[in-house]
């Protein structure tokens, strides 16, 4: 149904812009027409309809149109009349009001992201070159249900211009400055052109030029009022920045421009792909490129003769009334068709915006950079403070993600040395999640690790976990408390489990105290203190040292501690051992364990006497009690045994043989010895029980030593306490020898 002034069409107005909140690049602004329509019985609904809108001269039965867009309808204003209806509609760039799905494989170039793009939302790609084409994306930024405006903005930002759909419904990256479309059309060449021509030469132009139409020169025969502003420019500096930090950008300056003409400076704020200084660097220079020396007119045209093929980022010439020619752009049109044109045309100057750069050197600080990196494609932020001077480097790095944050801070020292260099780097790092928080510390130099802590807290599943780990490791509190749980202590080779059990493979202690036992570099050792617990052998020890066989020690064998050592000592260890008593009497002395001295290594000392002591020569002690001992050897060859063995509770001694040393090196005052058979004529032999034996034992047959008994003291030891049994038994030999003399003498006779 076509809809024209010769039947229902009032009037309609276009409305073109690409100026918004004192900017044109990144802008996004859809084309918007109203049509008032003679509309009887509400017969025309175009609600919700595509509409495309001509204009154009009919001679005959022909007409030449040229195309003005497509537009689609919302719903009619309700305020209306039923005989007369208002509607609105807006080009194709409202198709991009929809939520962005990500779709793309990663890298991709920016032309190849924008075409999928213009895909998603069915529409075709008209720009055939862009500014940044070939910069590589690295993944996707827009996680928050942003739409597809708002991706098509940021992708309008790295190419330098603003985005527009075309009258042939495609979408176009509009350049201001670009000197690839410098041929226009001027308006005395469209009124020399047919109908047919001005509307082949638009689509054609419009296609081949990326949405630039004809230039037109404007002057005082067409307009009613102009009015006009300072010249904008020209441009003389680029400005990629995060907005939340001040001093975070990437810039491009003509610096000979800024002292001839003043700054004009251009800023791209906080775009998503561009998350750190090297994404910045990667686009800068074509954006420059594109946007240095721009310059325009900033003016106002109202009530002029309007001129339809205009379109946003034209290029145009103004003539005032003084026939002054201006350049400059198209940046809002609105245009009214009732009968006959008329309309509006208005450029604002960009705003100028000064960039305080932290780029200053001073003696002490040659360098100082502050960057924060709002990395969506990863959703990552990164915060880093960085200084430098001529010998000492300081950066301090956050990171921050969905998972935690770390925290790194490095100090990099170069001192110079001898001529050489010695490079000390000192760093801490924190990284802090859900349920674990590490803390780590090193030290490099020369980039070589020289020293490193660390501290670590983390949760396991149903177990949590703290791990020191240092050089040295000082708990300065009162108290260290492991009683809680089933506390345990473990390492490679040592070991404390809850119940206090030490397990250790290797340990080495040079003081204190373990269990009483005081440590030393070379030494172990502990004071001895308690109730002496006799036995039966110290009972026999008390009577061998009355009869003069050991000697007397008063200090332990006065067990009644009456001050002297008699009977009544031993009988009070035979009444103890038999349930009849009990010892009350301390003993006092030290335990030692010495690794420098090799004879007692192991030593006890009572009074600070030795009492025993273990060496690598064996045992050495003043008293030895024991039940038995057995000593000697083991053959090899008959697997027999040679040795001594001493039956304690027998008081007899098993032996293969006894010898008597008998060299005549170790004796003196020799001299022959007779009358061996009248000693042994002159003595007498008894048979008797020891007292410690029960009288139904076995007797023994021998001599006693005593006033009553006749026991030649020859044979006597010489505390004559004892028999020397040698003594005897050379006698008895020499005795021997005498009877077989007269034995001789006899048998003579």
């Amino acid at each position: 149904m076509d809809i024209t002034e010769s039947n229902n069409l009032v009037e309609f107005t276009i409305e073109d812009n690409c100026y918004i909140n004192g900017k044109f690049i990144g802008t996004t602004v859809a084309k918007k027409i109203t049509v008032n329509i003679l509309n009887p019985n509400n017969s025309i609904n175009l609600e919700n309809k595509t509409i495309q809108v001509y204009t154009g001269i009919k001679i005959g039965e022909t007409t030449e149109e040229i195309p003005l867009g497509t537009f689609i309808i919302e719903k009619p204003d309700s305020e209306e009349t039923e005989e007369k209806t208002s509607f609105v509609g807006y080009d194709y760039m409202i198709k991009f009001n929809k939520e962005y799905v990500d779709n793309n494989t990663y890298p991709i170039s920016l032309k190849e992201y924008l075409t999928n793009l213009c895909s998603q939302v069915g529409l075709e790609l008209g720009s055939t070159k862009l500014v940044n084409e070939n910069y590589q994306i690295l993944g996707n930024p827009f996680t928050n249900h942003e739409d597809c405006k708002t991706v098509l903005s940021k992708i309008a930002e790295l190419c330098g211009g603003f985005a527009k759909v075309g009258r042939d419904n495609k979408l176009y990256i509009i350049n201001l400055n670009s000197t690839e479309y410098t041929k226009g059309l001027t308006v005395d060449e469209v009124h020399r052109m047919k109908v047919s021509e001005i509307n082949s030469t638009l689509v054609k132009y419009f296609s081949k030029t990326q949405g630039i139409p004809s230039s037109a020169t404007i002057d005082g025969n067409t307009y009613m009022k102009f009015k006009k502003n300072n010249m904008y420019g020209e441009v003389n500096s680029l400005v990629l920045r995060l907005s939340q930090v001040e001093g975070e950008n990437d810039t491009e300056t003509d610096e000979a421009s800024i002292t001839a003409n003043g700054l004009t400076e251009i800023a791209i704020e906080d775009n998503p792909f561009l998350i750190n200084s090297e994404e910045r660097k990667k686009v800068i220079k074509e954006l420059w490129k594109a946007l240095k020396g721009l310059k325009y007119l900033p003016f106002k045209l109202e009530e002029y003769y309007g001129f339809p093929y205009l379109d946003t980022g034209d290029k145009i010439e103004i003539l005032d009334t003084e026939d002054t020619e201006y350049t400059s752009f198209v940046f809002e049109h609105k245009f009214t068709y009732n009968g006959a044109f008329k309309g509006l045309l208005n450029t604002e100057a960009l705003t100028k915006i000064e960039t305080q750069y932290k780029n200053l050197s001073s003696m002490k600080t040659k360098f100082r950079k502050v960057e924060l990196a709002v990395d969506k494609i990863n959703g990552k932020i990164t915060t880093v403070i960085e200084a430098q001077d001529e010998q000492e480097t300081k950066i301090n790095q956050t990171i921050q993600d969905v998972n935690g944050t770390t925290i790194e801070i490095k100090n990099i020292k170069t001192d110079l040395q001898n001529n050489y260099d010695t490079s000390t780097e000192v760093s801490t790092k924190i990284n802090a999640k859900a349920g674990e928080l590490n803390v780590e510390i090193a030290k490099k130099v020369n980039n070589a690790d020289f020293t490193s802590a660390q501290i670590l807290l983390r949760i396991n599943n149903d177990t949590s976990e703290a791990k020191i780990k240092a050089d040295k490791i000082s708990l300065d509190g009162k108290e260290i408390n492991l009683t809680a749980g089933n506390t345990t202590i473990k390492s490679t080779n040592f070991s404390v489990d809850k119940n206090g059990k030490v397990t250790c493979s290797d340990i080495t202690a040079t003081g204190g105290k373990i269990g009483g036992f005081t440590l030393g570099t070379t030494q172990f050792s502990v004071n001895i203190n308690g109730i002496y617990n006799y036995n039966i052998f110290d009972a026999r020890m008390i009577i061998a040292s009355l009869l003069g066989y050991i000697s007397n020690d008063n200090n332990l064998f006065d067990v009644n501690e009456d001050g002297q050592v008699n009977i009544k000592d031993s009988q009070k260890i035979v009444q103890v051992t038999q349930g009849t008593g009990s010892f009350t009497k301390k003993i006092s002395g030290t335990f030692q364990i010495n690794s420098t001295d090799p004879k007692n290594c192991i030593t006890v000392k009572r009074n600070g006497s030795l009492a025993v002591s273990i060496g690598t020569g064996g045992v050495n002690s003043k008293f030895i009690s024991a039940e038995n001992i057995v000593c000697g050897t083991q053959s090899t060859a008959t697997n027999s045994f040679f040795g001594v063995t001493i039956n304690g509770q027998e008081g007899t001694v098993y032996a293969e043989s006894y010898n008597n040393l008998s060299l005549e090196s170790i004796k003196k005052n020799i001299n022959k010895f007779d009358n061996a058979l009248s000693i042994i004529e002159n003595s007498e032999i008894y048979e008797y029980n020891f007292k410690t034996e029960k009288d139904t034992e076995k007797k023994h047959v021998g001599f006693v030593i005593g006033d009553k008994y006749n026991t030649p003291n020859i044979v006597k030891s010489n505390n004559g306490k004892a028999i020397e049994s040698y003594t005897m038994s050379a006698i008895t030999w020499k005795a021997i020898q005498e009877l077989s003399q007269r034995l001789k003498i006899l048998e003579e006779k």
